[in-house]
């Protein structure tokens, strides 16, 4: 479904590209969606509540939550009511042997948490999304709305909760965008310039690997 094929995922924030004529499959991040935005094909979640009223309104093809929310049973039960092709992910590692266990063998394929252990870090859930998608190969991956709570003046600062922003910045600059197909819209391109002022001097932006 991803690979080969031209991608956009689609983040919560705004502004964002309308992409939904452009792209073979779109990518939502949880609910995130405008009343202009009529396209979900596949839906990435962190397992968000109102699974049921996000399966109805959506009608995704399929959906990846992840395996440690406290609301993945009910995902998982909602996707099969409605006949959705689903797999997990695991933002961190499996809480217990027992709980990797059950999905892992009754619920189906499932998603392993290299990346934690790969960069030390808990991922915001557009981050993970990015970086399991660039992993599948797409043909493009187009990304749109991610902005790691950057300011009005596209300056990330400080935490949220227990995530380091410039340092998730950091590795989705290094992780995802090393690769060629990746591109994003001009506000992510303007966060990554001003908080990651290397980039400059990058060969991949002067290449035109931010470029649109």
């Amino acid at each position: 479904m991803i690979r080969g094929k031209r991608v956009s995922l689609v983040c919560g924030g705004q502004p964002r590209d309308r992409v939904e004529n452009n792209y073979e499959v779109i990518v939502r991040v949880n609910d995130h969606r405008a009343e202009d935005e009529t396209r979900t094909d596949v839906l990435y979640t962190s397992c968000v509540s109102k699974a049921q009223e996000i399966l109805e309104r959506e009608h995704p093809r399929f959906v990846w939550f992840d395996g440690n929310s406290p609301n993945a049973r009910f995902w998982d039960a909602c996707c099969k009511t409605y006949g959705v092709e689903r797999a997990l992910f695991w933002r961190e590692a499996p809480r217990s042997a027992e709980n990797f266990r059950n999905f892992r063998y009754s619920w189906g394929p499932e998603w392993d948490s290299s990346f934690q252990f790969t960069y030390q870090i808990c991922p915001l859930t557009g981050l993970l999304a990015a970086w399991h998608l660039a992993l599948l190969k797409p043909a493009e991956l187009f990304i749109t709305g991610m902005y790691f709570y950057a300011d009005e003046n596209n300056v990330v600062s400080g935490d949220r909760h227990v995530f380091d922003l410039l340092r998730q910045l950091e590795v989705f600059y290094d992780a995802v965008m090393e690769n060629t197909f990746v591109k994003c819209d001009a506000r992510l391109r303007e966060i990554i310039k001003k908080n990651i002022p290397s980039v400059f001097l990058d060969t991949k932006d002067r290449e035109g690997g931010l470029c649109k």
